[in-house]
């Protein structure tokens, strides 16, 4: 599919994860024309506790919940995402990094996606930098998040409310852990 064509699609989300200055975060934007119309950040943790790909799945997360924010019943919506490797992971149903994730993913959108509702989510592949508006705004605000601008926990999705607050963060990530121990040893 053309950019033109996923361009003309009711409604487009974006997402983005990032690491900067030390901790790991995401981003989720919707978009209509050129403007962003809702957005969602979230902050996992530190990046020695959370991988990017981590944060791409979070992401996904908050596009799901932009989507049902958004309405659009019968709609035809498409995700854009810059990492192959969540979309692949997407299909996947055997334990991997950040799998309880995916599994919270699964189940938002087989809500959002009943057969009811006559809604359809194509997922993309956007490749990152280069100029597609969406995905430069997804950009761009997952990296806020290293400045602390993060969405209020009651704006987020329920399956992430608690995780937001100081208390109760996402379970460390066993491959962060064990690539921080692979340095250390070399």
């Amino acid at each position: 599919m053309h950019h033109n064509e996923f361009a003309n699609k009711d409604l487009r989300v974006y997402l983005d994860g990032s690491a900067i200055e030390g901790r790991v975060g995401t981003a989720a934007v919707l978009m209509q024309d050129r403007e962003v119309k809702d957005k969602l950040r979230f902050y996992l943790g530190k990046d020695s506790e959370h991988m990017i790909y981590e944060g791409e799945i979070v992401g996904m997360i908050l596009v799901v919940e932009l989507l049902r924010r958004a309405g659009g019943e019968g709609a035809s919506m498409v995700l854009g995402v810059d990492n192959q490797a969540v979309i692949r992971g997407t299909k996947l149903f055997n334990s991997q990094p950040g799998h309880y994730l995916m599994d919270i993913f699964h189940n938002d959108l087989r809500t959002l996606l009943s057969s009811d509702n006559g809604r359809k989510l194509v997922v993309r592949w956007t490749p990152g930098h280069i100029n597609i508006p969406g995905n430069k705004k997804a950009n761009e605000s997952a990296k806020r998040v290293a400045k602390g601008d993060i969405t209020e926990a009651d704006q987020l999705p329920t399956s992430l409310q608690m995780s937001q607050s100081t208390s109760t963060p996402l379970p460390i990530s066993k491959s962060s852990t064990l690539q921080i121990f692979r340095s250390k040893i070399k």
